[in-house]
């Protein structure tokens, strides 16, 4: 009996492992960079930097609760920079992050600039000693995804959000805090939630994609992603290293999230050949469309 009760404990053991394990292989470790300032922004140096710390915690904050995510708390990347004394910018080099992303321990880096901060009044009255009044704002963030494994870029977005709406002035921000409800009720304030939403929705729809990319085989049955359409030519990323001939042919598909569906769905969106093959790239034309395909999807060396 006892002998039993041994094994059933060594055997609920291995499987907690091996589940632990499984999770582990279907994440994907995020560090979301401080964002650095894209255009002119008429703000003071504090409420700039407020304001920029902000947006990579808003943008951290909504990543957290994604199951497929695991985020590099934002301690651990100022200890990074700052232990490395990296002159961290807007502009950083490929080759600089990357370095960073691998002592954070990510598989991908989110590098992101403010390019657009404003809103114009549209009238307004006053009531008492407040100035009301209809504005118009617009918030434009700009963002990199870098493959830390690869540093390849697996994605540029462009996120924007506007709202129109009566607020109390924060023309000047004089003592209100960007943490502050005051800025997230305010006309500019909802126009940043909406870029940050846009983002988001951005991010979760690259993400399958992403995690196929990564977490690829090499060699036979590889996958890889259309990364740029010219004229009449694919370029897919993948090359003569994974598996790549000249005249094969490559089935594309495209993942689609479906409500009820825990995993996203292959959609077959046509097929291409190769016509030329580098180490690491290689160019296609199209052979047949069922939809029309486009970067971000998913080529395949499966069967050939």
């Amino acid at each position: 009996m006892r002998q039993r009760k041994h094994f059933v404990f060594l055997w609920s053991a291995v499987l907690l492992l091996m589940m632990a394990s499984l999770v582990q292989a279907s994440t994907l470790t995020v560090a979301v960079m401080p964002f650095k300032e894209g255009g002119y922004l008429s703000l003071t140096w504090r409420h700039k930097s407020q304001l920029l710390d902000g947006i990579a915690q808003m943008i951290t904050d909504r990543l957290a609760g994604n199951p497929q995510i695991v985020i590099v708390e934002r301690d651990r990347i100022n200890e990074v920079i700052a232990e490395q004394r990296f002159q961290y910018s807007g502009m950083v080099d490929t080759s600089t992050a990357v370095e960073m992303g691998r002592l954070m321990g990510a598989d991908i880096l989110i590098m992101g600039t403010l390019n657009e901060f404003g809103w114009q009044g549209q009238g307004g009255v006053k009531v008492g000693p407040l100035a009301v009044q209809r504005a118009a704002a617009q918030v434009t963030l700009s963002t990199r995804l870098i493959d830390v494994e690869t540093a390849r870029l697996l994605g540029s977005l462009q996120a924007e959000g506007e709202h129109t709406g009566t607020s109390l002035s924060v023309r000047d921000f004089q003592g209100i805090s960007f943490g502050s409800k005051e800025f997230s009720d305010s006309t500019i304030g909802q126009a940043l939630k909406n870029a940050v939403d846009d983002f988001i929705s951005q991010f979760e729809s690259t993400l399958s994609s992403a995690e196929t990319r990564i977490h690829r085989p090499i060699g036979p049955g590889a996958a890889g992603m259309v990364v740029a359409i010219r004229d009449d030519y694919v370029i897919i990323d993948l090359g003569a290293k994974d598996g790549i001939r000249e005249r094969m042919q490559l089935p594309v598909f495209r993942l689609e999230k479906i409500e009820g569906l825990v995993d996203p769905v292959r959609i077959p969106v046509g097929a291409l050949r190769v016509v030329s093959v580098d180490p690491n790239a290689s160019v296609a034309v199209f052979i047949k469309e069922s939809l029309p395909i486009q970067p971000g999807d998913i080529v395949s060396i499966a069967g050939n």
